[in-house]
């Protein structure tokens, strides 16, 4: 659960093992292309997009 003052993007750092939160971290606070994201998760490119946008959902970030 979420910690009262700690952003989505904070807990995307702190766990690795969640790939929504990976996700995120890869885009967010690294900065990662969608091109560079594919090549590191196995994701089609195509669904780089769509799938940023469930993991902000799932972390409580909007659509960003």
């Amino acid at each position: 659960p979420p910690v009262p003052g700690e952003s989505s993007t904070h807990r995307a750092e702190a766990d690795d093992s969640d790939p929504w939160a990976r996700l995120v971290r890869l885009h967010d606070v690294e900065g990662r292309s969608f091109g560079e994201i594919s090549r590191i998760t196995g994701l089609p490119l195509a669904a780089i997009g769509p799938s940023l946008k469930v993991a902000r959902q799932k972390l409580g970030r909007g659509a960003g």
